[in-house]
């Protein structure tokens, strides 16, 4: 909760509302580190395209709860412009950008979970299911958590 915390904060200088609502259990099988990298990665993305729409417009929100055994992570923000998903990732125009949606998705891997992202209708949103029991493996995916969280 510190880090959405420090987010909310972040995200008042460019006029952007952020919209928290998380009921999550006290704790997790995730490392702290990587749930931390999962938020900031999606929030500073966020932030910074939500900072390009029309002031009422410009709210970032994020939906944190458990569902059919899994952590349902989503955040949704607006965005300007086009937003093309490319081999499951938003395609990025500048080639230092990008390594922050690959790094959320290798983290839900890592926990046999799921990292999606979608732009449809001038909203972006990223979806994160990682199941409560899940113990952190590199080499497994477990697509069924996507389903199981009917995403």
């Amino acid at each position: 909760h510190i880090i959405l915390s420090a987010y909310v904060a972040k995200a008042k200088p460019f006029d952007v509302t952020l919209h928290v609502q998380a009921n999550l259990p006290q704790t997790l099988n995730v490392q702290e580190s990587e749930l931390c990298a999962l938020f900031s990665n999606g929030l500073e993305n966020a932030i910074a395209a939500a900072a390009k729409a029309d002031l009422p417009l410009r709210i970032v929100r994020v939906d944190c709860s458990v569902h059919k055994g899994n952590v349902l992570i989503i955040m949704e923000n607006p965005f300007v412009g086009e937003v093309t998903i490319e081999n499951g990732l938003p395609k990025q125009l500048l080639p230092e950008h990008g390594f922050g949606t690959k790094s959320m998705m290798m983290i839900a891997k890592r926990y046999h979970g799921y990292c999606g992202f979608t732009a449809q209708n001038g909203v972006f949103t990223v979806k994160i299911v990682l199941p409560l029991g899940a113990q952190a493996d590199a080499n497994t995916e477990n697509t069924d958590a996507a389903q199981a969280c009917a995403i």
